[in-house]
């Protein structure tokens, strides 16, 4: 069913081209995202995780005042 309605589809070798085009754009953009962060933020941001006594202040979350 699904072969003879994707062979009835015009110009249908064009979608993989097109998702594999985005992929890529959206890979590469990453890459030159990464590549332009500040080397501070970065370091900053691999150290909260192991941090002791570290407070979040995200609404509904964390220190509630006690």
């Amino acid at each position: 069913m699904y072969k003879t309605i994707m062979e009835n589809i015009s110009n249908v070798g064009v979608f993989p081209v097109i998702s594999l085009l985005i992929f890529f754009a959206v890979f590469i953009g990453m890459l030159w995202w990464v590549a332009k962060m500040d080397k501070r933020h970065t370091d900053h941001m691999g150290q909260l995780p192991l941090e002791t006594g570290a407070h979040v202040n995200i609404e509904g979350e964390g220190n509630h005042g006690n």
